[in-house]
């Protein structure tokens, strides 16, 4: 029974009819018996044991198919997609920039269905409008939405949706700024990600303010991105009321660029022009789906690996 399921699993991906396989695998055999449609129709019913040449001959198929298409390289948490909300309430800490790079590494180097929402303010619309223009180029789906659009959006399976959310909007859930809505307490994403340089006093208050709001409906990791190496950072976090050996912080930084300047590809194909951002970005985005539970694998070890995996082991991947 299990290798009659395992065949019509196969047979939906290679793109097989019973009357192909029948045809193709005859062809395969070149003896004087062929495999008649009927023979595939008791197969793939359970009424009888599916011949063994015929499965290693699928699998073999099914293997070479694999092999000659990009794989999906994030072994997802769930049976969902995965949303990463990036917020600060304080605007110019990079969130923007981070919310572009885990993109840009999802789609280009994991392979995943990619979608960056931008979560604004009617108010702000006109002032971020140039924002998702580059994305667009690298051909990552992107959104610009209104606060209750952003919340209605669900990933699709195997998709991982980045959501930049306004500083302002993240300012209002914490009643910062006069017009208070909690858009974060509705907002439920798998991950939030806090980036700030935490040297910066203003940048690691505003970053504490938030976690202890309470408003962030999600696992939390803050992110410390330095545009300088200091010694003192874990006291200069201390006075903010955060500690960095706590599991919200993420166990590595990201330094900035010391230009400020994109180095992301601005064309699909196009290299970084920081191959160090580019490895940060990576290790980012791999830390947060290993902290949800599900993990990244590595492309060459995972071709070679496909090489001896058995049927159910490759239709599995997909």
């Amino acid at each position: 029974m299990i290798d009659s399921l395992l065949l019509k699993k196969s047979m939906k991906y290679l793109g097989l009819s019973a009357a192909a396989l029948a045809n193709q695998f005859s062809e395969f055999r070149r003896t004087s018996k062929c495999t008649e449609v009927e023979n595939i129709g008791r197969w793939l019913s359970g009424l009888d044991p599916v011949d063994s040449s015929l499965m290693d001959w699928v699998t073999k198929l099914v293997r070479n198919k694999m092999l000659s298409q990009k794989q999906r390289l994030v072994h997802m948490p769930s049976s969902k997609g995965l949303m990463i909300a990036v917020a600060s309430p304080k605007s110019g800490v990079g969130k923007t920039t981070v919310a572009k790079n885990l993109a840009v590494i999802a789609k280009f180097s994991l392979n995943m269905k990619t979608t960056l929402v931008q979560a604004t303010a009617p108010e702000n619309k006109e002032i971020v409008s140039g924002e998702l223009e580059e994305m667009q180029d690298l051909r990552i789906n992107c959104a610009r939405l209104a606060p209750d659009d952003v919340l209605a959006c669900k990933p699709e399976a195997g998709e991982v949706v980045i959501i930049d959310v306004c500083a302002d909007l993240a300012a209002e859930s914490i009643g910062i700024t006069p017009k208070h809505e909690a858009f974060l307490l509705l907002l439920q994403p798998d991950m939030y990600l806090v980036p700030a340089d935490f040297d910066r006093p203003q940048e690691s208050a505003a970053s504490a303010l938030l976690v202890q709001a309470g408003v962030m409906q999600g696992p939390i990791q803050l992110l410390h991105r330095p545009r300088y190496m200091r010694t003192d950072t874990a006291a200069r976090v201390g006075y903010a009321g955060l500690d960095v050996s706590s599991e919200i912080f993420c166990p590595f930084f990201i330094p900035q660029t010391i230009s400020g300047k994109n180095t992301r590809p601005r064309r699909p194909f196009e290299r970084w022009q920081d191959e160090d951002q580019e490895g940060h970005f990576n290790n980012l985005f791999e830390h947060l789906v290993c902290r949800l539970g599900g993990a990244v694998k590595d492309p060459r070890s995972l071709k070679s690996d496909m090489q001896f995996m058995s049927l159910k082991e490759l239709m599995d991947l997909r």
